[in-house]
């Protein structure tokens, strides 16, 4: 309880969610979670009932609201008495989350056994993990416990009966019990063979993000004001960090970022009641990771022309399948924001037989001259052509150089058509590996990842050299 007692007043009321079998008053769980919520009940009125049934005489499926000042008394009967009451007026229920079994044989000593279950330490989890176990998008405090497995207590004909009582039952007409889990009870996999679990999940309700005007928000509970929550900017490549304080109580909180000289990205970690509760990154153009590609939004919003050029929204092919200029165009203007300094040799260029574009590019290894050729559909017809032409240019070059030859097509190639792609040394950048190229604008600040892609879509994995190596 130390733990979640700064967050208190974060939370306004309680969901109890379960499925239990057996007799009335002498439930047992076979799953539960107890969740703090930070909706207010209606005001005034009895728990909302949000869903009670009892598909089968002896099994019980509920999903009840609590007013918060029953949260307490439902938390601490849970984790000290093993219990869970269950009220909907005029009606209480009671959930057993261990119980007695038969007595000791009379050779070992008389006291009760219980069934098997466990707590386990509290944590924190990350909106990840939070999302992969509990179905929050947001940090989570959790306690939780196991006791034994489901088919202790479920039998295989009780779910198959459950699960079609479920499909009958007005107004949810769940389609089984495992409808009942997605929607209720998301990130607990539904399995006879699992160890019965509850959770006991407080979600922390405070939310920072980045608009699209590049401000900074807090969203939060009313009240959250009191605990004095605090972001921290820590700006890269540099620049010294900076302090925002929530300095009014009524939320939500809303700051310019002042971002100083040289800095491109930062991370803004959320802390309330001196414990860190979040962190997201941030980008000092919205739309873009780097100055470069920031200046391109100028005159292309959201880069939004050159996704249409590149994923052929907007271009069509020209005579014999060849890729229109436009294309070209925007294979040649992606490399670049990608820092990787291409030149466009189509066009009047045409006639020299060469390629539509090359550029060099210099990392901390080694310089790499990157050879493009553009195509609307067919790339296979290109790869014997490119190829010799990558190993001329990589002979002109005298050894300074690596030549990375690399085709880019607006379809969706087949895998036999990479496979023949790597044999030749080639890159080939399908539909695919373009809109992934294209994501990097707003996601990857440099251009050595472009070039790190693009060999890794150029290696070939050692069982098909072997392969190419027999044929």
């Amino acid at each position: 309880m130390n733990l979640i007692k700064p967050f208190q007043a974060l939370w306004n009321s309680v969901r109890v969610t379960c499925i239990a079998v057996g007799p009335f008053m002498g439930r047992r769980s076979v799953v539960t979670r107890i969740l703090l919520r930070s909706e207010d009940p209606a005001s005034n009125q009895p728990p909302r009932r949000a869903i009670w049934l009892e598909p089968t005489h002896n099994l019980l499926i509920v999903a009840l609201d609590f007013p918060k000042s029953e949260a307490g008394d439902i938390i601490y009967k849970a984790i000290e008495g093993h219990y869970i009451d269950l009220h909907l007026d005029p009606r209480v229920d009671r959930v057993l989350i261990r119980w007695p079994l038969a007595p000791n044989p009379p050779e070992r000593t008389q006291s009760t056994i219980f069934s098997g279950f466990s707590w386990y330490e509290p944590l924190k989890h990350s909106e990840v993990s939070a999302r992969n176990q509990f179905g929050e998008d947001r940090t989570c405090l959790a306690l939780t416990g196991a006791g034994d497995r489901v088919d202790t207590l479920v039998s295989k004909q009780l779910c198959d009966e459950a699960s079609s009582k479920l499909r009958q039952m007005p107004p949810d007409h769940f389609d089984g019990i495992e409808e009942f889990f997605e929607k209720y009870l998301p990130g607990i996999r539904y399995s006879v063979f699992d160890q019965r679990p509850v959770q006991i999940v407080f979600p922390i309700p405070l939310n920072i993000e980045q608009g699209h005007d590049g401000s900074l928000t807090l969203s939060a509970p009313k009240g959250a004001a009191k605990a004095n929550p605090t972001i921290v900017v820590h700006f890269k490549p540099q620049g010294p960090p900076l302090s925002l304080k929530a300095e009014n109580d009524e939320p939500p909180w809303r700051w310019e970022i002042p971002w100083p000289k040289g800095a491109m990205t930062a991370k803004a970690s959320l802390h309330y009641a001196g414990e860190e509760v979040g962190s997201i990154g941030l980008r000092r153009w919205p739309e873009a990771t780097t100055i470069r590609a920031a200046m391109d939004c100028y005159f292309d919003p959201a880069h939004t022309q050159l996704k249409g050029a590149l994923l052929g929204l907007e271009s069509k092919a020209g005579k014999k399948g060849r890729a229109s200029e436009k294309f070209e165009h925007a294979c040649v203007r992606l490399m670049n924001l990608l820092g990787v300094p291409l030149i466009w040799y189509g066009g009047k260029w045409e006639p020299s037989g060469r390629n539509d574009g090359a550029g060099l590019a210099e990392t901390k290894e080694e310089r790499v001259v990157v050879l493009a050729e553009c195509t609307a559909e067919k790339p296979e017809a290109k790869f014997s052509a490119l190829h010799g032409r990558a190993q001329k240019l990589a002979e002109r070059l005298q050894g300074e150089v690596t030549v990375l030859p690399v085709v880019f097509t607006q379809v969706d190639p087949a895998e036999s058509v990479f496979d023949s792609a790597k044999e030749h040394g080639i890159a080939l950048v399908g539909k695919e590996e373009l809109n992934a190229l294209f994501e990097m604008l707003s996601s990857v600040p440099g251009g050595e990842g472009a070039l790190d892609y693009l060999s890794k879509l150029r290696a070939i994995d050692a069982l098909k050299l072997v392969r190419f190596a027999a044929l």
